[in-house]
């Protein structure tokens, strides 16, 4: 496992799909909080910088062309950290794509689905969500709470931005528990 900025690969697993969407993108936002420039690059504020007009000076020239080597450097380790730890099936849906940016905006387009059919999943997810026997009680109650997270993430895009009360969460947990708790 290495954690230089020349090899951006740490095995966090591998991108499947829809079923590990969820635990993948919060490891590799991890990743690229780590990584120089590479939130900017997913998130599109690391533009590549404009080319000077045919009549710059020298200087101008060498500037731009350090600004393009740093935009290249950053774009490129936060697609290697994505396309690195994604299966081949995946990488073959963007392949194509050319910046972290437009691999990060099709990874969302292709495993987030809609907003109102996450919402949906999720508040399926959480209301018909039962104590796993082998869990133990703290794995149980994080899953809940991850559940209840994300739901209210998503409620919040909408432009109604729902807000579940807290008492719900509350309720959940108490509902799932076991007689012998």
């Amino acid at each position: 496992m290495s954690t230089s900025s020349t090899s951006c690969k740490i095995d966090i697993g591998r991108l499947e799909g829809k079923e590990n969407w969820s635990t993948w993108r919060c490891k590799v936002l991890l990743l690229l909080r780590g990584t120089p420039g590479g939130l900017d690059a997913i998130n599109g504020n690391l533009k590549p910088p404009t080319h000077p007009d045919a009549a710059a000076n020298p200087a101008a020239m060498a500037s731009y062309q350090q600004a393009l080597q740093d935009y290249n450097e950053k774009d490129s380790a936060a697609m290697l950290i994505l396309m690195a730890n994604m299966s081949d099936v995946t990488l073959q849906k963007v392949m194509r794509l050319t910046s972290a940016k437009q691999i990060w905006d099709e990874l969302h387009t292709l495993f987030d689905g809609t907003s109102e059919d996450k919402s949906y999943n999720l508040c399926y997810s959480f209301f018909s969500y039962r104590k796993d026997p082998l869990h133990d009680m703290s794995m149980h109650i994080s899953k809940l709470k991850n559940i209840w997270h994300e739901l209210k993430v998503e409620l919040q895009k909408d432009e109604a931005k729902y807000d579940l009360p807290d008492i719900l969460i509350i309720c959940k947990i108490l509902e799932t528990l076991p007689d012998d708790s």
